[in-house]
């Protein structure tokens, strides 16, 4: 089975900030969603958040 962008779908869960500062390197998981949304809007990906 090969997997398409139609036929994919994004899903980004809520990421909290009040404990981020107690996670080590909390930036990353913050930074990257943004830029995963980003990407499946230019494939034309399903998306949804929560």
């Amino acid at each position: 089975m090969k997997l398409t962008a139609a036929g994919s779908t994004l899903l980004v869960i809520d990421l909290q900030r009040r404990p981020m500062p107690a996670i080590s390197g909390a930036e990353t998981p913050l930074a990257n969603p943004g830029r995963l949304v980003e990407a499946a809007r230019l494939l034309t990906t399903r998306q949804g958040a929560t």
